[in-house]
């Protein structure tokens, strides 16, 4: 009886390259595509976070007649106290925290998908950033010729590029970000837009009311 071969096939090498090459090309291409989609929801989520957030902060001044106190009046409550400006990130937190106690105009403060990058974790920041009255009255002071009309807060996220490029200052008016051309930090790149690129420079930012 004549016993039967069983040949058994396998890859060889050659065809096992071509193949890895193949996933490699094809990780290639989807890649930078899968990176752009993640960037563009998280833009979309920032969006959506900061209408609930003017949202509750309309809804505190109805009650108050005021908006919450700033980042610059929780440095001047610190200081009143004797104590450091706190850390950015408590900084920003305990500004917006206004909106969730002792009424809940939010269940929670959300974290901001951009978050400021910096090696110095004083400086590190996870939250979204909030400004109103009292950093207003600091800027005239400053520049008293800007207008007074002004928007009454604003919020603002690093954006893509993770880093903050003071946006907040939309607050007077887009004259007011291009009138100090070459400062490093006014200027149309202060406030992100898509038309620029995906992972374009800028804040992503929103002013009220």
């Amino acid at each position: 009886m004549k016993k039967k071969n069983h040949r058994i096939s396998a890859f060889t090498l050659i065809e096992l390259l071509i193949v890895i090459a193949i996933i490699l090309i094809l990780i290639a291409i989807a890649l930078p595509n899968f990176l752009e989609a993640q960037i563009r929801a998280k833009v979309v989520r920032v969006e959506g976070d900061m209408r609930g957030l003017a949202t509750a902060l309309e809804s505190y001044f109805t009650d108050y007649n005021q908006y919450p106190p700033d980042e610059i009046q929780v440095i001047d409550d610190a200081a009143a106290r004797g104590n450091p400006p706190p850390p950015l990130d408590l900084r920003a937190l305990t500004a917006l925290t206004a909106l969730t106690t002792p009424v809940a105009y939010m269940t929670d403060i959300v974290p901001n998908p951009f978050p400021n990058e910096t090696d110095n974790q004083a400086d590190r920041l996870a939250y979204y950033r909030y400004f109103a009255e009292r950093w207003k009255e600091d800027q005239l002071t400053f520049h008293p010729t800007w207008p007074r009309n002004s928007k009454s807060w604003s919020l603002a996220s690093a954006g893509p590029d993770l880093e903050s490029n003071v946006g907040e200052y939309l607050m007077f008016g887009q004259m007011i970000l291009e009138s100090i051309p070459g400062s490093g930090f006014w200027g149309p790149g202060s406030v992100y837009s898509a038309t620029n690129g995906t992972r374009s420079a800028g804040d992503i930012v929103r002013v009220g009311p």
